[in-house]
């Protein structure tokens, strides 16, 4: 919308001095005049064509009253009424990285976020709990037929990503873990947990709500205190040897 004012105000202009230079025979008034019709053409383009690729969507919107006018998903080109917006949104193969180190604010992009490691509370080696810090990643796609909803309740991909996305994934993360022990969360049952934290995103209301589907959770790294760790050490020495004294 911007620029179609300004490709406005420069027409406006271009045809000024057009009438400037051809009253007054001044071939400078003329060429400015032509130079300001090409400029404001091309501006003019530009503020109405829009390409749409694979992956991506579109949302066009009425520039005065902000209402949702069209969507389009599938991968294509076009032009949209100079008193209309376009705007993106990222719909396939988003994801949430969360590696490094604690305190690291997080970065967003469209739909991604990265942030850092998360910490989550796990069954301790002698009952109780304990803490891990975890690096993992969460892909998920978003549904095309859902961004008029996600539009209105949010205007745009990063605020809906701050708010419902990460906010949501971060619950499920914290929450899962805890059904599983210290050994078992980092060892065999990482698959089974990264399972679980995935279908329970997928159940969350928000999620089927807004199209959010979740695809796939990898859960890359596992890290505990070193008092954890020396005691983790220990279970795994002494399966070793009792596993020694059953062979001899």
């Amino acid at each position: 919308m911007l620029w179609f004012i300004i490709a406005i105000i420069i027409f406006l202009i271009t045809i000024g001095a057009i009438i400037y230079g051809v009253k007054a025979s001044d071939g400078i008034g003329i060429t400015v005049g032509v130079v300001g019709a090409i400029i404001g053409g091309v501006l003019m383009f530009f503020s109405t064509f829009y390409a749409n690729g694979v992956g991506e969507a579109k949302i066009i919107v009425n520039a005065f009253d902000r209402h949702v006018v069209s969507t389009t998903t599938t991968p294509m080109s076009g032009f949209h009424a100079p008193w209309e917006d376009a705007l993106d949104f990222d719909l396939l193969s988003q994801g949430l990285t969360y590696a490094g180190q604690p305190g690291k604010a997080p970065e967003y992009a469209g739909g991604k976020v990265s942030g850092a490691e998360v910490t989550v509370s796990v069954g301790g080696i002698a009952g109780g709990s304990t803490q891990a810090n975890v690096d993992m990643t969460v892909t998920y796609n978003i549904d095309g037929g859902k961004l008029p909803v996600i539009y209105d309740d949010f205007i745009n991909q990063e605020r809906f990503t701050q708010m419902v996305v990460e906010k949501q994934t971060l619950d499920s993360i914290r929450q899962i873990p805890s059904s599983y022990t210290a050994v078992d969360f980092r060892g065999g049952k990482r698959g089974e947990a990264a399972i679980a934290i995935q279908k329970s995103l997928n159940d969350r209301s928000d999620f089927q709500k807004y199209g959010v589907n979740v695809t796939a959770v990898t859960i890359q790294d596992v890290r505990y205190s070193q008092s954890v760790e020396d005691a983790l050490a220990g279970l795994e020495v002494a399966a070793q040897q009792k596993q020694k004294a059953q062979l001899e």
